[in-house]
């Protein structure tokens, strides 16, 4: 893997799990790179021989007792670590496959859209997003540009994220908002807009979705996947801010849900709260004080609108 100049700002992983992007800031460029296992059929095969050694294990210990019981329970336990060892020491070689500059500055936040077709850049110092083509990347040869979010946001966009139908963008950025756009054309989205006629209607007058109500920057953006939800559950959006908070709203109004706070303070300065969606998308994740992991579950009424009921199903401390 080619050095890089200046912080890796971003990764992101490609939907087919064959791929990932990187993102610098000092050279503002974006790689995306393709990984292939090595010696994973060697690693497999002591794999079947340490699980072989582990049900004979098991097979003692279940005709066994007192010391002898303790002694093939520990067996087993120690095998058990050599097999997770063995599956952990993977190698994977890296190969580059392309990169390009970002006319548009430093790019704070990189993802993929679910259908693997798409890549979205969040250009800080433009105050904007850029859609990119990788399904039309090669070796050497980088994606061509599909689109830029047209002018709306008044600070740097820090994070990006794809909705599960790839269709629209959403945006969060440093001027506390977030912003929805069609990753087809860069255009904004309206609130309750029929996505077969979107960029009908007039300039200013429409009534576009724009995510109000955090009172510092937004530097993390996640739709919930549609995998363990109802077709009348909302798709919703959850934010995270330097504000100490993470807040869930509706895709398609842009209506806030529910508030969560996450921090007893506001984060320090140099402190980027995250939040991410289990693939169910019926719990997120986000880290607290103190080290803490915080998950917390969608709680949704009867009619599909979100109740105030967060529950912290774990926390962990590191």
């Amino acid at each position: 893997m080619s050095e890089f100049h200046g912080q890796v700002r971003s990764v992101a992983y490609a939907p087919d799990g064959c791929s990932f992007a990187m993102a610098d800031t000092g050279g503002k460029r974006v790689r995306i790179f393709r990984y292939r296992a090595r010696s994973r059929r060697a690693k497999l095969g002591a794999q079947q021989s340490s699980q072989d050694s582990l049900d004979s294990l098991s097979r003692q210990a279940s005709t066994s007792h007192g010391s002898v019981n303790r002694q093939a329970s520990s067996s087993h336990r120690s095998i058990h670590r050599q097999v997770t060892s063995e599956l952990d020491d993977v190698a994977y070689d890296a190969e580059e496959m392309c990169w390009w500059v970002l006319d548009e500055g430093r790019c704070y936040g990189l993802a993929y859209s679910p259908d693997g077709k798409l890549l979205a850049t969040a250009n800080y110092e433009k105050n904007n997003a850029a859609i990119w083509e990788v399904d039309a990347a090669g070796k050497d040869r980088p994606p061509p540009l599909r689109a830029t979010t047209q002018k709306g946001h008044t600070s740097g966009v820090h994070a990006v994220a794809f909705s599960p139908d790839s269709k629209h963008l959403a945006t969060g950025s440093w001027d506390s908002t977030v912003r929805v756009w069609h990753s087809d054309s860069g255009k904004p989205v309206e609130r309750n807009e029929d996505d077969e006629a979107h960029g009908s209607s007039s300039g200013g007058s429409a009534d576009l979705i724009v995510l109000k109500g955090h009172d510092m920057r937004v530097v993390s953006v996640a739709y919930a996947p549609l995998q363990e939800r109802s077709k009348q559950d909302p798709r919703i959006i959850a934010t995270a801010s330097c504000d100490g908070t993470v807040k869930t709203w509706e895709a398609e109004t842009g209506d806030l849900l529910h508030t969560y706070r996450v921090h007893a303070e506001k984060p320090h300065m140099h402190e980027f709260p995250t939040v991410v969606f289990a693939p169910g998308g019926r719990t997120f994740a986000t880290n607290g004080d103190h080290g803490s992991v915080l998950v917390f579950s969608l709680a949704l009424d009867g009619d599909g609108s979100q109740v105030d009921r967060a529950v912290q199903a774990e926390e962990c401390i590191r």
